[in-house]
């Protein structure tokens, strides 16, 4: 199942990079210099994280702004969104196994999975990807 997940994430990846798009939404492009800003500004430091944005996310990319090259061409924020699109689909079929057959629960997935607007989302410095993964993982883990 997470296979599948896997090919329509690098699907969506290889779109948005040839299509130029990661870099499409002005929030995206600004998460990414929040991050790069921690280690990368005239006063370096976790307190050029504050801003109207909650600070995981960027935190989650630090490692990957470090390489310019893909701060500049967006890979940094993919990374991280791309692995939270990658839990939240094993969290939505775990989730779906609870209450469902197997083949249910693959069609649940799929629906999911296969979101154009999430599937979009999961490459670039957007932090929705990685809410829903959170949202996902905070359901699994009360059920």
């Amino acid at each position: 199942m997470l296979a599948c997940c896997a090919v329509a994430s690098f699907a969506a990846i290889n779109w948005s990079w040839r299509s130029g798009a990661m870099l499409n939404y002005g929030d995206a492009v600004a998460h990414l210099h929040i991050a790069r800003r921690v280690f990368d500004s005239h006063r370096p430091g976790f307190l050029q994280l504050g801003s109207v944005w909650l600070p995981l996310p960027h935190l989650l990319m630090i490692p990957f702004v470090a390489v310019y090259g893909w701060w500049a061409n967006g890979i940094a924020g993919m990374i991280p969104s791309a692995l939270a699109y990658m839990a939240g689909c094993a969290g939505v079929y775990r989730l779906a196994r609870n209450w469902l057959q197997p083949p249910s629960a693959a069609l649940a997935l799929a629906f999911f999975a296969l979101n154009p607007n999430l599937l979009y989302l999961q490459t670039t410095a957007m932090t929705e990807p990685l809410f829903v993964c959170e949202t996902i993982w905070t359901a699994v883990w009360l059920v």
